[in-house]
């Protein structure tokens, strides 16, 4: 008697199941992308764009670094793919560090991607200060021009 009851049960377990879904779909990442300068001049703006596209076309949000002078924060959601546009500010004697990462609506996050922007000094800035020591310089040679009421820095600067 027990084994039909067992029996019954393990039957009507299968049916259960066979009429149940349990199907688990794997929820993926997000693809990342950052486009813009890899070399700026110090100093300058420029123009990058964000983009996250999830293979599972869920919405994302965006979390977007810019070399900690930002508090970063989720932004969104966006549709998939949505191309977000921000000008940055790069300053420095050194590189400049864009941290980007992304997450769907299902919480699938991706691992951060960086950007490192080399940044250069102008070299204006350069020629404007040899030129002021060669001004400098000529002023000593020439007493005289110590006199003049426009000191010659700020006639050709």
């Amino acid at each position: 008697m027990t084994r039909k009851i067992i029996v019954i049960i393990i039957t009507a377990l299968f049916l259960v199941m066979g009429f149940a879904n349990f199907s688990v779909t794997a929820n993926s990442p997000p693809n990342l992308k950052i486009e813009g300068p890899k070399r700026a001049e110090d100093n300058s703006v420029e123009d990058y764009t964000f983009s996250a596209t999830d293979p599972d076309g869920d919405r994302v949000h965006y979390w977007i670094n810019l070399d900690n002078l930002n508090t970063p924060t989720w932004e969104g959601p966006y549709p998939s793919g949505k191309k977000i546009k921000k000008e940055v500010w790069l300053f420095g004697e050194r590189n400049f560090i864009i941290t980007f990462k992304a997450k769907d609506d299902n919480g699938s996050k991706t691992i951060e991607k960086t950007l490192t922007v080399t940044l250069h000094k102008n070299r204006l800035v350069i020629h404007n200060a040899l030129f002021n020591d060669f001004i400098k310089l000529f002023t000593k040679m020439l007493p005289i021009l110590q006199y003049f009421p426009l000191r010659l820095t700020d006639i050709f600067m």
